[in-house]
């Protein structure tokens, strides 16, 4: 270890460039910059351009992609709860049959369901074209329950009738 530290020792403490180099370095600063003769000012504005017209293309087709799946998505559960509801309009409709009460008069429950399910498949349709529209969902839900309400309701004994 003593030998390497007599060896620093003997190193010289500061090195000298073998020429003057500042009068080259300053003379290059002091040139203006070489542009070559192919590149056109325009080019630039070329490229910032497309590279805007490539960023808000991607973006849109990005946005166009989710709106898609969304309404696919919104689609799929529309689907779900009609079929939901058949099956429980299925069911309904048995345990009428099943009843006294079913042999009664239907005639007005008929009427009834008859229009109700006409407005409801209606705006159902209506629906499947505008999956996003808040306002023809509540109202599709709201028929869906006043046609469960009316099958409920047949189901009771009508006691001014017996």
């Amino acid at each position: 270890m003593s030998n390497l530290n007599e060896q620093l020792e003997q190193l010289p403490k500061a090195m000298q460039p073998s020429r003057d180099l500042w009068p080259s370095i300053a003379a290059k600063l002091d040139k203006p910059a070489q542009t070559s003769s192919n590149q056109n000012p325009w080019q630039w504005v070329a490229i910032a351009a497309s590279m805007a017209l490539v960023s808000v293309l991607s973006f849109n087709m990005g946005k166009s992609q989710i709106v898609e799946q969304d309404n696919s998505q919104m689609l799929a559960m529309l689907e779900l709860i009609n079929n939901q509801h058949q099956t429980q309009v299925q069911q309904y409709q048995a345990k009428v049959q099943l009843t006294s009460w079913g042999q009664l008069s239907q005639e007005p429950v008929d009427a009834g369901l008859t229009e109700v399910r006409t407005a409801s498949d209606e705006v159902f349709k209506t629906l499947l074209a505008q999956p996003d529209n808040q306002k023809l969902q509540k109202l599709w839900l709201w028929l869906l329950e006043k046609e469960r309400e009316i099958l409920r309701e047949s189901q009771q004994p009508q006691l001014n009738s017996i």
